[in-house]
């Protein structure tokens, strides 16, 4: 597998299993206070497949836009995190607003569409850092 198609998958397989994470950890905090039942477990499993997959979208987005970054400014490290932040807003942005329903128009859209940004930008900003670590990491296993 060439490793530019590695690397794309690599980020769309982390991002969907950070969002599908957040997913669990929000929906099991709302519903464990209350009462869980078989209803709530289904809720919770199609709540994390349906973000997994909307992560893994926003991912991919994300890392087509950072190979294209990196390879106009010729590192990784030359990359700010600011920057990156905001390709992970976008492909957040991007998703939730693709796949949206359609009767969730106002204010749910709207709260929809933020925490679709603020994950993408959080996803963006770590995907760099850990970029970032894994090359010095690669650098210090090289000879010399």
């Amino acid at each position: 597998m060439p490793p530019r198609l590695r690397a794309v998958l690599g980020t769309a397989l982390t991002w969907g299993a950070v969002w599908s994470l957040g997913a669990f950890a929000t929906v099991a905090n709302w519903r464990v206070l209350a009462h869980f039942n078989a209803s709530t477990a289904l809720l919770l499993l199609r709540t994390m497949r349906d973000l997994g997959l909307r992560g893994a979208l926003a991912g991919t987005i994300f890392a087509v836009l950072l190979h294209y970054a990196a390879r106009r400014t010729g590192s990784i490290d030359a990359l700010s995190i600011r920057r990156t932040a905001r390709w992970g807003a976008l492909g957040g942005l991007a998703v939730v607003a693709l796949t949206i329903p359609q009767h969730v128009i106002g204010p749910g859209m709207i709260l929809a569409l933020g925490l679709g940004a603020a994950v993408g930008a959080a996803s963006g900003a770590g995907s760099l850092l850990l970029a970032r670590r894994a090359t010095v990491g690669l650098r210090r296993a090289q000879p010399e």
